[in-house]
This record gives structure tokens, sequence and C-alpha cells, in this order.
């Protein structure tokens, strides 16, 4: 069975969630915030990561952060579960797997965990069976950073191959030595004005 890490600063909340897990027979550990988390990682990489987002130490918005800027453990799905719904957004944004708001019922869990896992499954049966995928290539160029990185996560989830660039200087050249199936253009991009036959 699948090894799934639990990360939580609240003693209660973290042994019945851990409790909840080990019933339907995975294999569970804990952490009790993101610093402590990565330090097991880095021993023992688990399938899936449950996280919460208020943590001392590392909180679980920078702690999912670091995991996606590490190669070794960028592709580790994270459920985030937080009692703060209003942060749903950022974390979708940023290419969380999944995201359930406490309180939360073992069936609430469940079908989130469970739905992780169908989506991992056939995203990798979609891409052995379709080797072309994996070589889509995506240029973006826009000048906002975190855009960049998040489209970056979400491409290479997906299985594309991602560049960027900030500067539409930069773009005409990196598209021809590319080659790629699909550009990103930020119209709102300073220098496009003197540009606008790159759309073209």
């Amino acid at each position: 069975m699948p090894k799934i890490l639990v990360v939580d600063d609240e003693e209660e909340v973290l042994q019945v969630t851990v409790s909840m897990i080990r019933k339907h027979g995975y294999t569970v550990d804990s952490a009790v915030n993101g610093a402590d988390a990565l330090k097991k990682i880095r021993i023992d990489q688990p399938d899936l990561i449950l996280t919460d987002v208020l943590m001392p130490e590392m909180d679980g918005y920078k702690f999912y952060k670091e995991l996606k800027n590490d190669p070794a453990t960028a592709e580790i799905p994270v459920l985030v579960i937080t009692g703060r719904g209003q942060m749903k957004d950022s974390f979708q944004v940023a290419g969380v797997d999944g995201f359930i708001t406490k309180p939360f019922t073992t069936e609430d869990l469940f079908i989130e965990i469970e739905n992780i896992f169908a989506v991992r499954i056939n995203r990798a049966r979609l891409m052995a069976k379709d080797g072309a995928h994996l070589r889509k290539k995506i240029i973006a160029l826009t000048p906002d950073k975190t855009v960049l990185e998040n489209m970056a996560v979400q491409s290479k989830r997906a299985g594309y191959y991602f560049e960027a660039t900030l500067s539409s200087d930069t773009l005409v050249s990196q598209a021809m030595k590319t080659r790629p199936d699909v550009l990103f253009i930020d119209i709102g991009c300073k220098d496009m004005a003197r540009r606008n036959s790159l759309i073209l």
C-alpha cells in the first residue's frame, strides 16, 4: 500500500488523521511542521503528503514551495488540510493536488486521497501510452515570476517541457531554438507594445 505522511502541529488532529488513514490499510508517518517533514522525506519519501498550513518553524505554504523547488521531491503529490478555506485559490494556483477544509469527515478525506492516487495512475498510463506527449514544449512570456513558477509546476506535472522568459527581447531567439508547440504571451508586458509582430 502507498505510504502517506501527515504534517500537522495539532497533536489531536494529527493522531485522529493518522488513525483514520491507518485503518484504511495505508502505511503512515507523521511530522509536526514543515521542517520536521522535510527531514523525514529526505530519509524515506512518501507517496502522498497531507499538510496543515498554520504551523510553527515552517508553515505549510513554505513547506510546499520547498518541496516543489527540489527536483527530488517535486513530484510528490500534496493534499492541503486547513481551517483557512480562503487559502484554497492560492494553493490551487501553486499547483496543489488537493485541498480540504477542517473539520472534515473520514469520507471527505478519502474521497480526496483516492482521487489524487487515481489521477496519478491515469496520468502515468496516458504518458506511457503516448510518449509524444512528453516531448511537447511550452514557452511562456510574462514579467511575473510567480506566474512563471506556477506555470512551470503545472506544465511539468502534465508532462510537458517548459521554458520561461521575462522579456520579449529573448523570446524570438528562444522560440527559434526550442521550436515550442505552444507560446503563452502576457500582452501586458511593457515591451510588447513595440513588438506586436511577435503575436502575429
